[in-house]
């Protein structure tokens, strides 16, 4: 993603983050508003203004805002869905891993208190 060197309003970032045991892949995005009145932006129109503000969304829902234009400038996740899916499989096969390695210990366990 080419990111500008001077703000752009209304210029949207796009990308996914997966969750730790990789179970959930998120859509988020940032919008960056130059100067947006509160009134413009939100449904009731009760607010602070968005001045050099980034409005952030998680799955389509406003979660915060962050300030500045190089706020999101090194911001986490990936910028695509296919690359975050790749990283929640890598993730979950990881966590299959281990559990095989935690299965064949239990199972060691458990023949050496039987014989």
């Amino acid at each position: 993603m080419d990111y500008p060197k001077k703000p752009v309003d209304g210029f949207v970032l796009r990308w996914w983050e997966v969750s730790c045991e990789g179970r959930y892949v998120t859509e988020h995005t940032a919008t960056y508003h130059s100067r947006t009145l509160a009134s413009d932006y939100f449904h009731d129109g009760i607010g602070a203004d968005l001045v050099e503000d980034w409005m952030i969304a998680k799955d389509g829902s406003d979660m915060g805002r962050c300030w500045g234009w190089n706020a999101m400038r090194d911001r986490g996740g990936y910028w695509t869905r296919e690359t975050a899916v790749s990283a929640a499989i890598q993730r979950i096969d990881q966590r299959l891993e281990f559990l095989r390695e935690e299965i064949d210990d239990c199972t060691e366990m458990r023949r050496q208190w039987i014989s």
